[in-house]
């Protein structure tokens, strides 16, 4: 029987050169910039890798679920911010239904990102569901 090997792809876009980037400064921006995700079919889980000053180290697509549902776990949010040397981070994730309402397990998941983030010393800014005309901020609502 022959060993086989897999490997997985990960879709990461960052930047090491001295440019330009883009700075966050509110729910709206990250709105304003990531609002094409609400075109997905499924639920897609992303990041963005933020450095100290809010600038958009890079972002990816951690995950892609289902119509209903997207699993996502910490490890897979920090592997990659670790990576980076990032200083906080923001999650989006899209709702096909275009319900903007959280689900229970929404802010489980914020929980859980939430408290993995405080123990490696990398926080979570912001938690973002974003449907076809509008968004909801974790951050905005005092959920974080």
């Amino acid at each position: 029987m022959e060993d086989k090997l897999y490997v997985r792809e990960i879709k990461l876009q960052y930047t090491t050169k001295k440019v330009r980037v883009d700075k966050i400064n509110n729910p709206k921006d990250i709105h304003k910039k990531f609002k094409w995700i609400a075109d997905n079919t499924v639920e897609c889980f992303y990041v963005l890798y933020l450095n100290n000053k809010n600038f958009i180290l890079g972002f990816s697509e951690v995950h892609k679920g289902t119509t209903m549902e997207c699993l996502v776990h910490p490890r897979e949010i920090f592997r990659t911010a670790v990576h980076l040397g990032c200083s906080n981070i923001v999650v989006i994730h899209n709702h096909p239904s275009d319900q903007i309402k959280p689900s229970p397990q929404d802010f489980d998941t914020t929980n859980r990102i939430k408290e993995a983030g405080h123990i490696i010393g990398i926080p979570l800014l912001d938690h973002m569901v974003i449907t076809s005309g509008e968004y909801f901020s974790f951050k905005e609502e005092g959920y974080l």
